[in-house]
């Protein structure tokens, strides 16, 4: 492979990563505001949102077998520990469709959960990135204000949560019996 393949296939192979993670991003940051917190999304928004993830891991999977033939073990296990973060992420914002029957400390679990899922994720990201020698790493490249509007929205998700669930318990207190 010349040099000028190996740019083309670590910048290949960085959009594939850069997709994830901003996917991974989106089921947060998307799903959780619209499907949620404030039911304004079309159905099946969050299942889009999910399998728009899981394709970008399936399509990374698919680049990395391509591009990194060497060491598909090491890619290999992180991806499929990737995949089963992502299930993990998925299968915790799914539960916030039943805010309005959890308890408090379901409600904070959860969001608990949330945030150690994605940072978990973030860092099977990080070693497919240094396993790939990519020269601009998602996280490390991305942008402040973006970066803060991510942990902003984390550190304040289990306040959002549990105020949306006394809403809902309050809207279904006044309905007729």
């Amino acid at each position: 492979m010349n040099t000028n393949q190996q740019t083309n296939g670590n910048s290949e192979l960085q959009n594939a990563i850069w997709r994830v993670a901003l996917s991974l991003d989106s089921l947060l940051l998307n799903g959780i505001p619209f499907c949620i917190l404030s039911d304004t999304a079309p159905a099946g928004f969050m299942k889009k949102l999910a399998n728009d993830l899981l394709g970008d891991v399936a399509a990374l999977e698919a680049c990395v077998q391509k591009l990194l033939p060497e060491s598909p073990h090491a890619s290999s296990v992180r991806i499929t520990e990737l995949r089963a973060l992502v299930e993990q992420m998925f299968d915790a914002v799914t539960r916030l469709t039943m805010l309005a029957s959890m308890m408090p400390t379901d409600v904070v679990t959860n969001a608990a959960q949330i945030d150690a899922t994605r940072k978990q994720c973030i860092a099977k990201i990080e070693e497919l990135e240094a396993l790939s020698q990519i020269s601009e790493p998602f996280y490390k490249t991305r942008s402040k204000d973006s970066a803060e509007a991510m942990d902003s929205f984390l550190a304040n998700l289990e306040k959002a949560l549990e105020e949306k669930r006394k809403i809902l318990k309050s809207q279904a207190a006044a309905l007729p019996a």
